[in-house]
């Protein structure tokens, strides 16, 4: 799957890796909108942020249109973005981070159905979080746009921020 958007449409795109055909293009609902990070779920589905609103799309597997998953006012873009990184944590839940303010949040899910954000409480302050990735039963790896690459444990709703490396020159997801 890929990102599109200079043709001033943002949709999610799909390619048989075998032959490079095209298999789905997927435009995100609504304006404003930005496709910025993608991730599968335990359910096959392919989940992306919207960064120019406050949601999460989802497009099922076999499907060719997204739906809004879940939307909250609290992860509103602020300062121009908004909804960046995401991915799936061990726990069924799904993790997500807004690049400004730097920001984490949980949606929790049950039963495959987003219920609610809870803001997470890092131990530091996060600049311009990008990318969150699985790392282990209960932690992730996060790229800060300020250049740093942080290991992340979840221990409830507190998130204790290990650097791991300083120095990357504007590091990319």
């Amino acid at each position: 799957m890929t990102i599109s958007g200079s043709d001033g449409v943002s949709a999610l795109k799909g390619f048989d890796l075998k032959t490079g055909q095209g298999k789905v293009s997927a435009v995100l609902p609504g304006t404003p909108a930005l496709c910025n990070d993608i991730t599968i779920g335990p359910d096959g589905a392919a989940y992306v942020t919207n960064t120019l609103a406050p949601q999460i799309l989802r497009l099922a597997a076999g499907a060719t249109a997204l739906e809004v998953w879940f939307t909250d006012p609290a992860l509103q873009p602020a300062n121009g973005s908004g909804l960046d990184g995401l991915s799936f944590g061990p726990d069924g839940n799904l993790y997500v981070d807004r690049y400004t303010p730097g920001d984490l949040y949980r949606i929790n899910v049950k039963s495959g159905k987003a219920t609610s954000a809870t803001r997470l409480s890092p131990s530091r302050p996060l600049v311009l979080t990008d990318a969150i990735r699985p790392y282990g039963k209960d932690r992730f790896l996060l790229i800060e746009g300020s250049g740093r690459l942080d290991n992340l444990t979840i221990r409830g709703d507190t998130v204790l921020v290990e650097t791991l490396k300083d120095g990357f020159s504007i590091p990319p997801a």
